[in-house]
Parts: C-alpha cells; structure tokens; sequence
C-alpha cells in the first residue's frame, strides 16, 4: 500500500524532529551559561568599583583599577558578544525545530487523509457486495 512509505518517512521526520529538540536544548543551555558569564563578569565589575571607592582615600588608590577595568571592559563585551550569538544560534534551533514540527505534521495530515480515503473505498466496496446480495435474493 501507498502508506508504507509515507509512514517510512513519518518515521524519519520524527527522528529530525527529536534531533531538532535536543540542539535547542543544547543551544539554550550555551545561551543559559554565557548568560550566568556575564552577569558573573558585571558583579564583578561592581564589586571592584565598590572597593576602588572605598579605597579612593588611600595609599592604594589609583593605579590598579584603570588597568583591571581596561582589561574587564574587554572581557564584558566579548562575553555580550557571546550571549547575542548564543541568543541567535537558539533562534536558529527554534526555528529548525518549529519546521521539523512542520514536516511531521503535514506527513500526518497525508496519512489521516489517505486512511480516510482507505475507509470509504472499503466501505464501497462492501455496500457493492451488500447490494449485489440483495439483488440476487431478489
């Protein structure tokens, strides 16, 4: 029957689909780590200006802050950078997966429709046979 290989073909869409499912995890649990990076990198940004203004008044003061806060500027906007491609990357596997859904699905409507299909012909076919028994009682 015609289904088999529609079915065959379901069957490897769903494998898409599930495949689909887990790069998305994969993709938002990246986006989840470089998320906590970068807030890990602006607390630290905060502690350290704290600390650079409680020691303002000293002997202390001064020297170290500029430089730490040149290099941590860096470091901010490389891990930005890496939270906006993560954020792209899980677009990307939202949409991968919104259209593997979309693969299936159709599938699915293919075979509901073709087992309706099915179902009349059979169900013809049987009134066929009941009609020809009930003319040759005649």
């Amino acid at each position: 029957m015609a289904a088999e290989p529609l079915r065959s073909l379901l069957r490897l869409r769903r494998f898409a689909m599930d495949e689909a499912r887990r790069q998305l995890a994969m993709r938002l649990r990246s986006e989840g780590e470089a998320t906590d990076h970068l807030a890990a990198v602006e607390a630290a940004v905060r502690r350290e200006t704290v600390l650079a203004e409680e020691l303002a008044g000293t002997d202390m003061a001064g020297w170290a802050y500029p430089v730490w806060l040149r290099r941590i500027q860096q470091t901010r906007r490389d891990a930005e950078a890496t939270v906006q491609a993560a954020a792209e990357h899980t677009s990307a596997a939202q949409a991968d997966l919104a259209d593997a859904r979309a693969a299936a699905r159709g599938l699915e409507a293919a075979l509901d429709r073709q087992e309706v299909a099915h179902q009349a012909s059979l169900a013809r076919q049987e009134q066929a046979l009941l009609d020809e028994a009930g003319l040759r009682r005649r």
